[in-house]
């Protein structure tokens, strides 16, 4: 069996025509077994297979996370249905509710409005709270009023201006003080023919709830002399 092998000397080599192992013979002072290495071709082919298979996964990762993003853009731009929790009616996208430039109505300093509406509209400050009457007083003296609200398209507009606004209370100009249960907007005097309500709105509660505010995204009746911020609109 060994008719293959060529024995030079005890410290050298021997080398097999049938094999790439390398078989080393050590002198009696250090060992009298023989040795077999692991082959250095299959340790480089096992690492360099790790390296493949470490870089296909992060680019697999990689490339996930690029398509999650690509996604989550593209639903900030999509339409949105009013049946739902958004704001927004079917076929108003974002970009055209909150669209100044061709509404053609010059609006002042810090009054803003949208593309279709004829009224110019600002959302008081942080520092500005007041009562409901206060509220209006300071509308009136703007040469406005509190904001009412006659169509859907005005609604939206108004829903998306307090959603990005988030946190806020707002006054608008409806009331049924004096004609319980029978809102009406003022100084106008019009009856409601939107709304907006929140669930289980208007109550009354304690028989004390008479004026209408913005809260949590929703209309709400409140008693009129708590103190929030205020929509101030301008027809034109």
């Amino acid at each position: 069996m060994y008719e293959d092998l060529i024995i030079t000397t005890p410290d050298e080599h021997i080398y097999s025509e049938h094999t790439y192992d390398t078989v080393d013979v050590r002198n009696e002072s250090s060992s009298n077994s023989l040795k077999i290495p692991v082959k250095r071709k299959t340790k480089r082919r096992v690492i360099m297979l790790l390296v493949v298979i470490v870089i296909v996964a992060l680019t697999t990762v990689f490339t996930a996370l690029l398509i999650i993003k690509e996604k989550m853009s593209n639903t900030n731009d999509t339409t949105y249905d009013q049946q739902t929790t958004s704001p927004f009616p079917r076929g108003i996208t974002k970009t055209q509710i909150n669209d100044t430039d061709k509404s053609g109505v010059n609006c002042k300093t810090g009054w803003i409005t949208s593309s279709g509406l004829r009224s110019c509209y600002l959302f008081s400050n942080d520092d500005d709270a007041t009562d409901w009457n206060g509220a209006q007083s300071e509308c009136l003296k703007l040469g406005g009023s509190l904001t009412d609200v006659e169509t859907n398209m005005e609604l939206n507009f108004l829903n998306y201006q307090v959603l990005i606004r988030f946190g806020h209370d707002y006054w608008i100009g409806g009331t049924d003080n004096g004609t319980e249960d029978r809102f009406r907007w003022e100084p106008s005097e019009q009856p409601f023919n939107v709304t907006y309500w929140g669930p289980g709105e208007p109550n009354n509660l304690g028989n004390i709830e008479h004026c209408v505010d913005y809260r949590q995204l929703k209309w709400n009746d409140a008693p009129c002399d708590i103190k929030v911020k205020y929509i101030c609109e301008i027809k034109v």
